[in-house]
């Protein structure tokens, strides 16, 4: 357990810690308001077998990542939490990556101006499926270089669930969530859907998608604007029924919306009041649902 840590302008990494191999799993716990900055390598390093909890983390101006947690263990699936709030910019990697079998649970995530992914969260479970759950604000916008680096990239197996999520100006995609491809590999009985609550916000992302989905469940958009992105505002590939509520596409290179049933199964695509214009396809929206049902927002 550490309490208030800060790490300025090291010649190395700013705090490394690394509990792995004990004889017994231990977690890390790191309390209080810490600050990582203008290290010339990672600004915080955590590698354990246990479940890491942090608080309040600030990572910026450092020569690696802002922030890399990694505590995968072919026996335990321990989660990683990161309560209060999370701030990742100007890294000239990734701004926050996690790497884990167990659930990832975030507050208020800032991860913007990096010159790789703003945020890069993966979890596979080893033997059940586990979530991604964001909650509070979320940015993740200006990262990457070149034609690379996204505001913000979930790998899981387990629900993706995402707040207020904001992911604009990067230099390829906007948000990219994707619970199909690790479910694939395992192929529990469970799954995942991905559910984005309160409203997001993908505009102007350069080389590629507004928000990107791929999962075997079902998938549920609410308040989403998505506008001048370089391929597709919003691409969605789903096993199961896609509701998008009060949402827009404007001025995409190719769809406004693509959506596709993966499955070929009989399912529903609900567009409650949604609406494509003026995008480089025509159609505006490339849909393939058994089912399309339009309503008015409410």
């Amino acid at each position: 357990v550490a309490n208030g840590l800060v790490a300025f302008d090291g010649n190395g990494a700013g705090v490394d810690v690394d509990n792995t191999g004990g004889r017994y799993v231990r977690g890390v716990v790191v309390k209080g308001i810490n600050a990582f900055n203008g290290n010339d390598g990672d600004g915080l390093t955590v590698y354990s077998d246990g479940p890491v909890t942090l608080y309040r983390i600030t990572a910026y101006s450092n020569g690696g990542y802002g922030a890399y947690v990694d505590n995968t263990n072919m026996s335990v699936q321990s989660g990683v939490v990161l309560g209060g709030y999370g701030l990742f910019e100007w890294n000239h990697l990734n701004g926050l990556t996690v790497s884990s079998d167990g659930l990832i649970t975030m507050s208020n995530l800032n991860a913007s101006h990096n010159s790789g992914s703003g945020a890069y969260l993966d979890t596979i479970g080893l033997t059940s499926v586990r979530a991604v759950t964001l909650y509070g604000t979320n940015n993740f916008n200006y990262n990457g270089s070149g034609v690379s680096g996204s505001g913000l990239v979930v790998s899981a197996d387990g629900n993706i669930r995402i707040y207020n999520l904001n992911a604009s100006g990067n230099s390829y995609r906007g948000a990219s969530l994707d619970n199909y491809t690790y479910w694939q590999i395992n192929s529990f009985t469970g799954f995942g859907s991905v559910v984005l609550s309160g409203f997001g916000n993908f505009i102007g992302n350069q080389n590629g998608d507004g928000l990107y989905v791929l999962t075997h469940g079902s998938v549920s958009l609410s308040r989403v604007t998505a506008d001048r992105n370089g391929r597709d505002g919003i691409h969605i590939t789903a096993d199961g029924n896609v509701t998008l509520a009060c949402t827009s596409a404007y001025g995409n290179s190719n769809d406004g919306l693509y959506a596709e049933n993966g499955a070929g199964y009989a399912r529903t695509l609900s567009l409650i009041g949604f609406y494509a214009y003026l995008n480089g396809n025509l159609p505006e929206e490339n849909v393939e649902f058994t089912y399309v049902v339009r309503k008015p927002c409410p």
